[in-house]
């Protein structure tokens, strides 16, 4: 059972009484989820972590508390990690509150820049994330920069140019194609696609595949432009993260999706080698094409 309510410090009687010691361990539960769910699927994941992290919110808004700083650290934490499961603005807004509040006690150091400018990565917020990176951590690679304009309707991705700019792009759904959810970083993906590019057997799904990067905190643009110089007639595009993609599995890599007129039918996860992951999808797409 979770335990929202202020472990009472004992004391000396007061007319006031004691001061509450607020729980400060949300961000090591959300750890401890994270990792008991790697299994689950992503739906399942957020949700439990979901529940952690919505009970712990009811809980710091307690005032007063005699360990302030390390529940501003933890619930910095917290909303940091949660923010890069789900699009909502809820956690945003918290992890920002938090870093402004350890900036004001000065407590702020090289670790919170870096989680806030991951966060902003992850939101695929490149201007604020660059913005930050010049006042706190210069030394980090530059990040790209976004040329203006709107996402089109669709799957909302940015396009990746080969001066390393990103572009607002969008995936259309159009009879069937497969979406596949890989990492440049990912060793399990970089094996799935070699043997898709090269082998006759996987034509069929060679032909419908669409590569898409997931949002994450840290970018990947070398393994992505490597890639893309490569394979320009298969390039990988970078997920911005929103709740049109809710659908997908976005937390583990490789994920294939096989995408009928714009609803997910079928769902390969990761890759031992022979492909057995992405069979049942390439048998659909045989039976669409007989």
């Amino acid at each position: 059972m979770l335990l929202t309510g202020w472990m009472i410090v004992v004391g000396a009687a007061s007319s006031v009484g004691p001061v509450p010691l607020c729980r400060a361990d949300t961000y090591a539960q959300l750890l401890k989820v994270e990792a008991a769910t790697l299994d689950a699927s992503a739906r399942d994941r957020v949700d439990a972590l979901s529940r952690i992290y919505v009970a712990s919110r009811k809980a710091s808004r307690a005032v007063g508390c005699r360990n302030m700083g390390r529940v501003i650290e933890d619930q910095f934490k917290a909303a940091a990690l949660f923010a890069n499961y789900v699009p909502d603005a809820e956690p945003l807004r918290n992890a920002l509150v938090q870093y402004e509040l350890l900036i004001e006690r000065g407590t702020a150091g090289p670790e919170h820049h870096r989680r806030l400018i991951g966060l902003h990565v992850a939101r695929g917020d490149f201007t604020e994330a660059e913005r930050l990176r010049r006042r706190w951590l210069s030394s980090l690679p530059a990040l790209p920069r976004v040329i203006p304009g709107r996402f089109p309707p669709g799957l909302p991705v940015y396009a990746v140019h080969a001066d390393g700019s990103l572009v607002r792009d969008s995936i259309r759904p159009n009879g069937d194609q497969v979406v596949a959810i890989v990492h440049p970083r990912c060793g399990h993906s970089r094996r799935a696609l070699q043997s898709i590019v090269a082998q006759p057997a996987y034509q069929d799904l060679r032909a419908k595949l669409i590569l898409v990067v997931p949002s994450g905190p840290y970018w990947a643009g070398d393994g992505i432009a490597e890639w893309n110089q490569l394979h320009p007639g298969l390039p990988m595009r970078v997920m911005y993260a929103d709740k049109r993609w809710a659908d997908f599995d976005r937390q583990q890599t490789p994920v294939f999706h096989l995408v009928r007129e714009g609803r997910v039918i079928e769902t390969g996860t990761g890759w031992r080698g022979t492909g057995e992951e992405v069979a049942p999808i390439m048998r659909a797409l045989r039976r669409v094409r007989d």
